[in-house]
């Protein structure tokens, strides 16, 4: 999988400017990226040609379940509930992946995230986020 996730960023980026180290061209990045794919994807296929006998385990799905998906939520939470509680979110069900959480913990996870994400984008930078939902204060 590695291997063709890096043979497809590789077409798709030989019609960019590589540029060089110094000054980086758009495609620069991304066929670093495709190359560093490639390398570990040819690791694994030797190492699995070497060692037949032994199977990957996938492991624990739920975590992975988790992140993912609290990112997925992030992403459709930002336009609908805000910033404040799309982080909020994010946070708190990222944070369940890892188990024996106390609910405490998790809040003040959240809030000190929020906190910083908001001094950091919206007074630092002065991005225009949307922090709470459209309506709340109106």
């Amino acid at each position: 999988m590695l291997l063709l996730t890096a043979a497809v960023v590789l077409i798709q980026v030989r019609t960019l400017s590589l540029g060089s180290a110094a000054a980086m061209g758009p495609g620069y990045f991304p066929a670093v990226l495709a190359g560093l794919l490639f390398f570990f994807g040819a690791v694994l296929l030797v190492e699995g040609w070497r060692h037949p006998d032994q199977r990957v385990s996938l492991g624990a799905l739920m975590p992975v379940v988790l992140v993912l998906g609290s990112i997925v939520a992030f992403a459709l939470a930002l336009k609908v509930l805000g910033g404040a509680i799309a982080v909020l979110l994010v946070v708190l069900l990222s944070a369940l992946a890892e188990p024996h959480r106390k609910l405490g913990e998790l809040v003040l996870l959240g809030v000190i995230v929020l906190a910083l994400v908001w001094l950091i984008f919206v007074v630092g930078l002065d991005l225009q986020i949307t922090m709470l939902p459209k309506g709340l204060l109106s």
